[in-house]
């Protein structure tokens, strides 16, 4: 499923195909953004320079949500999911979340949250909570 739309993907290869993909994902594309804009000191930051953090903050929020939702729709084959989606059904799948509206996906996400998404996407990470202002956690 891309949003509510399904797709029908077939191949020989199909798995190691995914499997590469997966393996081969690289941060380095931000590395190389935050050094550019980080290149430069505060006080003499430009238009242009501004215009470049923000576009590089929009384009990783994109990118950071359509691989949750990738992941959360399509496990076996994000990949394809990446390929197929549209701005649209980012917008259409974060309202659904905020909402607690339906979500296609292998998992069990009735309603959807974000704290369920951190759960299956991260399974292992450890809960940290700041202690209260009472001293109670």
């Amino acid at each position: 499923m891309v949003n509510d739309r399904p797709i029908a993907a077939y191949g020989v290869g199909f798995s190691e195909s995914t499997k590469q993909f997966v393996e081969s994902f690289s941060g380095s594309y931000w590395e190389h953004h935050l050094e550019l804009i980080g290149s430069v000191p505060k006080d003499s930051l430009t238009h242009d320079h501004v215009s470049l953090a923000r576009y590089t903050l929009a384009h990783a929020e994109e990118h950071l949500f359509s691989l949750i939702f990738a992941y959360l729709q399509a496990p076996h084959c994000p990949d394809l999911w990446l390929y197929r989606y549209k701005t649209e059904d980012l917008i259409a799948l974060t309202s659904r979340v905020e909402s607690g509206g339906n979500i296609q996906s292998r998992f069990k996400l009735a309603p959807p949250t974000w704290e369920k998404f951190v759960r299956i996407l991260w399974p292992s990470l450890d809960e940290i909570r700041a202690p209260s202002p009472s001293g109670q956690s």
